[in-house]
């Protein structure tokens, strides 16, 4: 997925090779996350930057919350 595609890009190696993983890339893995939380929402369905107070909706709308990383 978008995920796995940006570690890759990012030369990380897979979220659940532990024995691998770096520290300090990890953190920046963190934060690079938290920025694709809106383009992964679009993708999905919409993103909530994307919202108005003039935009329609019916149904149930669901967000899902992504905690934010400590500096």
């Amino acid at each position: 997925m978008q995920e796995q595609a940006e570690r890759e890009r990012m030369g990380l190696p897979a979220a659940c090779d532990r024995n691998a993983r770096d520290d300090d890339a990890e953190e920046e893995w963190k934060w690079r996350a938290f920025d694709m939380d809106p383009e992964i929402a679009s993708a999905l369905g919409i993103s909530p930057l994307a919202l108005t107070a003039a935009m329609r909706v019916r149904g149930v709308g669901v967000l899902a919350k992504a905690p934010v990383p400590m500096r």
